[in-house]
């Protein structure tokens, strides 16, 4: 504790109160005018009971602003556990929607009317989707449950504000002749450099995320049994390859007979980059470049439906199930954490629900008679 008399250019005096906790400033305030050096006094008094409470009754309430408290989860939680890019958009999330509204305010005293007000505000400005509120709000959510786990507040005011509802999400891919014709047409358009084909072939071969194809390199391909080791992404936010997929599991992909010989030509190229698909410096491909100046002119140059390149992965993943694929094995192809993930292709599958539907049986194995229905007789029946 400190409290240092100043004198001020008019003359007067104030005083600056400074508590230290293990050498470091827990708390200052600084006090002017008349009684400024009692007031003082009393506030480092009574401050420092505060502080001596939170020590012996670990219960005690921190009292923190929710931007000392985001910051404190930045530190501690986010930038140990979530990818860079996800931090990113934490700290653009906070800076955008959250600080204005409550970054100042006490963590103990906000309540789930102030987090209605922001959701409110978000939904008359009609800018954001759904899901795009949902983040915000997740953002809120998590850091009170730090805040919990640090003893800053004893309940998340989020737990009575409900979430938006979102529509089932739909998807584009390519229909099987869609797809056939456009590595047909890519195939002969790039015979002499080969790496534009095959960055297609693997993503439509494997689903594998664009962004851990470009960071695909020569120690991850084994030729012996003709298995791909997925365990690099491109980081967006950093701008380079992290050693670390996006659900930070490695995970085994087959090489099938159509990619096998395409990435042995590449192997005995003899290049000198560690990386699968290197662009003409030896360096990984810049995926956002690749895709406006190579994927947008070979969609138009095939003249089918335009995608995303992301949505190579979705056509893949669709052309699986309706070849029979089991939603399980895909979940594993894909590195999806959770099968409900998987599941958004379900539909597809030309048995999944006749499957779903045979997993009860009563033993009923009779055959049953059914009449055909006869239009005619039908028709007769009713004019009769």
């Amino acid at each position: 504790m400190a409290i240092d008399k100043r004198r001020n250019k008019d003359g007067s005096y104030s005083y600056r109160v400074r508590i230290f906790i293990k050498g470091k400033v827990v708390d200052r305030a600084t006090f002017h005018g008349e009684d400024a050096s009692n007031r003082a006094n009393k506030w480092e008094r009574k401050r420092q009971v505060e502080l001596d409470n939170q020590d012996n009754f670990p219960d005690a309430i921190k009292h923190s602003t929710l931007e000392e408290l985001f910051d404190k989860w930045l530190r501690e939680h986010a930038e140990n556990h979530k990818a860079a890019s996800s931090v990113v958009r934490d700290k653009q999330i906070y800076r955008d929607y959250i600080k204005d509204y409550i970054g100042q305010k006490k963590v103990h005293l906000v309540v789930a009317e102030d987090i209605e007000g922001i959701k409110q505000d978000l939904i008359d400005e009609d800018r954001l989707s759904e899901k795009s509120i949902n983040n915000i709000l997740q953002v809120i959510r998590t850091v009170f449950n730090f805040g919990i786990k640090r003893r800053y507040v004893r309940f998340n005011p989020m737990s009575s504000v409900s979430m938006m509802t979102i529509d089932e999400q739909t998807f584009d891919y390519w229909s099987l002749d869609e797809t056939i014709k456009f590595l047909i047409a890519m195939s002969e358009k790039y015979r002499e450099d080969r790496v534009p084909y095959v960055l297609y072939l693997i993503c439509l071969k494997t689903g594998m995320r664009i962004g851990e194809v470009v960071s695909l390199k020569w120690d991850c391909i084994d030729f012996t049994n003709r298995i791909i080791t997925v365990k690099r992404t491109f980081d967006t936010a950093n701008q380079n390859i992290k050693e670390t997929t996006k659900g930070k599991k490695i995970r085994y992909i087959g090489i099938s007979d159509e990619l096998f010989p395409e990435l042995l030509a590449l192997r005995n190229q003899k290049s000198t980059s560690d990386f699968v698909l290197p662009n003409q410096c030896g360096n990984f491909i810049d995926y956002n470049n690749f895709r406006e100046r190579v994927f947008e002119k070979d969609i138009q140059h095939t003249g089918i439906k335009r995608i995303r390149l992301h949505d190579l992965r979705h056509t893949f993943a669709s052309q699986y199930v309706m070849s029979s694929g089991s939603l399980q094995d895909l979940q594993d192809i894909l590195g999806h954490s959770e099968i409900k993930t998987t599941k958004r292709y379900a539909h597809l599958s030309p048995n999944y629900k006749v499957k779903i539907a045979n997993v009860l049986s009563y033993g009923l194995n009779k055959p049953i008679n059914v009449i055909e229905f006869n239009p005619t007789v039908h028709s007769l029946s009713k004019s009769m």
